[in-house]
């Protein structure tokens, strides 16, 4: 498995969720274990920087809560 880098691109998040598609699909070892959790991590730290969710201007009232 190669270093997985952040995702910066939306073309760049759509292969990251083909692969991790593909290492799913298959019996895994030891080193697509390493692959999957680094995708996953790198999947979900793009999405919730991208997300329209996170761009939600609020009034602050569920910092309170």
């Amino acid at each position: 498995m190669g270093e997985i880098r952040p995702i910066t691109t939306a073309s760049e998040h759509a292969v990251a969720l083909k692969r991790l598609d593909a290492v799913i699909e298959t019996d895994v070892d030891a080193s697509e274990v390493e692959e999957y959790r680094a995708l996953a991590q790198a999947i979900q730290d793009y999405e919730l920087e991208h997300s329209w969710l996170s761009q939600v201007q609020t009034d602050g009232v569920h910092e309170i809560e």
